[in-house]
């Protein structure tokens, strides 16, 4: 259960977490009936909130560095929702294989860690990653690191920013000339960045 006065609890300088979440919500959310307030992100429903979250990072509507500025926010909202009144975070203590960890588990050695950085086209492995049965959360989590593994993290670094610079252009392009707006990079074909 969150708790719904979580913000009593907030700093001045941390004003920006509820107001970050918030906009997620209006713009990714607006038409959902479970995400209306920030308060409606809890940990049990965190996998459900992160999945329509990659699903827009899938299509190219964000950048890499704001999937990480996510995980950072929902970090943190989470450490003032379970901060006690002498500041000790104490979050719920769920088995190792209770599958209300795999949002937790996504942000904190995924999301957050960008190690190896993550692509759009990974997104399907991260989404099934949170649809792992109680009980085959140690699975699916060794599933996705040895997916993870294959690749090369300096490779997926270059890509990353020749990708992004790439659709900047095409963006900026089909402005200037009144068209649709790409979602991918069509200009250049995508490197698969394994490891040699």
């Amino acid at each position: 259960m969150t708790d719904k006065l979580w913000y009593e609890k907030i700093n001045e300088e941390d004003a920006y977490i509820r107001k970050t979440l918030q906009e997620y919500i209006d713009l990714y959310f607006f038409d959902s009936v479970e995400f209306k307030a920030v308060e409606d992100i809890t940990l049990e429903n965190l996998g459900e909130f992160l999945e329509v979250m990659l699903k827009h990072y899938q299509q190219y509507h964000f950048y890499l560095g704001e999937l990480y500025d996510t995980g950072e926010i929902l970090e943190e909202y989470f450490d003032y929702v379970f901060m006690d009144d002498e500041k000790y975070i104490n979050y719920p203590k769920y088995s190792k294989e209770d599958r209300r960890n795999l949002g937790w588990l996504l942000i904190v050695n995924y999301i957050q860690m960008c190690n190896p950085r993550l692509f759009p086209e990974d997104v399907p492995h991260l989404i099934e990653f949170l649809h792992a049965k109680d009980g085959d959360v140690t699975n699916a989590q060794e599933k996705l690191n040895t997916y993870l593994a294959q690749f090369d993290l300096m490779k997926r670094q270059d890509e990353d920013y020749r990708c992004w610079e790439a659709i900047t252009k095409e963006r900026q392009q089909a402005i200037a000339e009144n068209k649709p707006l790409p979602i991918r990079p069509m200009s250049i074909e995508l490197s698969k960045c394994l490891k040699d």
